[in-house]
């Protein structure tokens, strides 16, 4: 089933983007199974709500938290406004560029899927990943830079 959870137009190689990293679940285990129904309000990282309909390219900026959802309520409803970080937005990688337009783009979700839909939390949780993604390569660029 394709959920429309696209951030580009493109529908070739499109992928399971997991909100919350399958592989860290595997590694925490059991121990995963309480913070996933409670924080995230899903049965596993497995449910469908834990995931984005992405191509390739925007699955690997997404998996290395390069761009996040912003909820937004407007006129009642719940929207998401896409944001990347200013190494993407900067970049003259001819792969990245495509990503230029992208910026503030406003994504809804399909409301007679909304089973499907990833919860508030998730969505939330995409910002948190991003600014510590941020925060890590900050430092590691002070690390190498400010010797």
């Amino acid at each position: 089933m394709i959920r429309n959870v696209f951030f580009c137009d493109s529908r070739l190689s499109l992928e399971a983007a997991h909100i919350f990293s399958v592989s860290k679940s595997n590694k925490m285990g059991s121990r995963l199974d309480d913070c996933i129904l409670e924080n995230f309000e899903i049965i596993s990282v497995y449910d469908a709500s834990n995931g984005l309909t992405l191509c390739k390219s925007c699955h690997g900026v997404f998996d290395a938290h390069h761009c996040y959802l912003e909820p937004i309520n407007e006129n009642g409803e719940e929207i998401f406004t896409l944001h990347f970080t200013e190494a993407i937005k900067r970049s003259t990688i001819p792969s990245l560029i495509r990503f230029y337009g992208l910026e503030g783009k406003r994504i809804k979700f399909n409301s007679h899927m909304s089973k499907y839909h990833p919860t508030k939390k998730l969505i939330e949780y995409t910002k948190t990943k991003f600014d510590e993604a941020y925060k890590g390569r900050l430092n590691n660029r002070f690390k190498y830079t400010c010797k």
